[in-house]
């Protein structure tokens, strides 16, 4: 998509005002900057950390591209060309056809297999984690739930192995003393 007109207009006003910020608030109070009626027409911007694209309404145009970064630079441009590159995620969300947690069958164990989204560009796995909980509230919710299950039944499994253990070791340990006991009588 090419630069938005809008948008780059709204980033020569921003660069602009920030370069009245010296001038006196007498001078200020002769110039006027004016944007008729924005609308709700998107406009495209670009992320300066990563260069992601970004569609934002004319609205709210402005005070997007007005945040920082902790350094004092600019968060968003309107120019592609001054973004650093975009690279798409490859992380697929686990509700995509070929999805890890679809090819393993873990979907199906939990009942909700049903469920296909086509996000397989998220980019990395807090964004698959949010994803999840936004777009798939329910399914995430009942997956979680299952995979809680199944860490209960493990830990419940590995607690009751270990008392087993120890019941053996305490059997083994009275049987041991049993017979040293009995093996000092006769003398």
């Amino acid at each position: 998509m090419a630069n938005s007109p809008a948008a780059v207009q709204r980033q020569r006003v921003r660069d602009l005002r920030k370069g009245l910020a010296g001038v006196d608030r007498e001078d200020l109070s002769e110039m006027k900057f004016e944007i008729i009626a924005p609308g709700r027409n998107k406009q495209r911007i670009y992320s300066m950390v990563d260069g992601e694209p970004r569609d934002i309404t004319e609205k709210n145009l402005d005070a997007v591209l007005g945040k920082t970064l902790p350094d004092g630079s600019y968060e968003f441009t309107a120019k592609e060309e001054d973004a650093p590159p975009y690279v798409r995620g490859q992380v697929k969300c686990a509700f995509h056809a070929k999805s890890p947690e679809r090819e393993s069958g873990l979907l199906a164990e939990a009942g909700v297999a049903s469920t296909i989204c086509p996000a397989g560009n998220l980019a990395h796995g807090q964004a698959k984690r949010v994803h999840g909980e936004h777009k798939h509230s329910q399914e995430t919710k009942a997956l979680t739930a299952y995979l809680d299950d199944q860490k209960e039944e493990r830990r419940i499994e590995r607690e009751e192995q270990a008392l087993e253990a120890q019941q053996a070791i305490a059997r083994a340990a009275l049987g041991g003393a049993g017979e040293k006991t009995k093996a000092a009588k006769p003398s």
